[in-house]
């Protein structure tokens, strides 16, 4: 049986952000010296509604059955976890159609540098989401080898971490 999410994705960023807050040490200028990023989803597999609140991360892309890419939840995205105390996270909502995938990823990806000094960047990470896969995890998996090869021997300087997922095409 379906039923609307009941999900409020802003208390538990919110309640997270105080602990951060609390428990960082401050500059000189008092501004946080160290903060964290977070995304939470919520996914009903039922009736397809996902709904995402982002605490620093760059805006999802979303993969349209047709290959064309957009960022999702840009206007949305809130400052990572520990930057203001009383920041009200906002979240968004879409309703994935058949075919059509999200994928969720860390800046270590946008800003992966080649031996060159060159970054990654969004337009080829976006580039690579429109290509041809079969399905999400393959899409995954071209999107890292992409990556590993455009860094080619320069040692990882920040986290990645990418998720991806979406909706069967021939689903009803």
């Amino acid at each position: 049986m379906s039923r609307p999410l009941n999900f409020d994705e802003k208390a538990p960023l919110e309640r997270s952000n105080v602990p951060v807050i609390r428990s960082v040490p401050l500059t000189p200028l008092y501004l946080p010296v160290v903060f964290r990023t977070c995304a939470l989803a919520v996914i009903d597999c039922q009736s397809h509604d996902v709904q995402i609140a982002n605490a620093g991360h760059m805006a999802p892309f979303l993969r349209h059955a047709d290959q064309r890419v957009e960022p999702v939840g840009v206007d949305e995205t809130g400052v990572p976890l520990g930057v203001a105390e009383d920041f009200p996270y906002e979240q968004f909502s879409l309703k994935l159609g058949p075919g059509e995938g999200l994928a969720l990823f860390t800046d270590g990806f946008s800003e992966a540098m080649n031996m060159e000094n060159e970054l990654y960047g969004l337009a080829r990470l976006e580039h690579q989401l429109c290509g041809a896969a079969d399905g999400v995890k393959q899409l995954g998996e071209l999107i890292l080898s992409d990556v590993k090869q455009f860094v080619g021997e320069r040692s990882q300087s920040d986290d990645m971490c990418l998720l991806c997922f979406g909706r069967n095409p021939a689903a009803k």
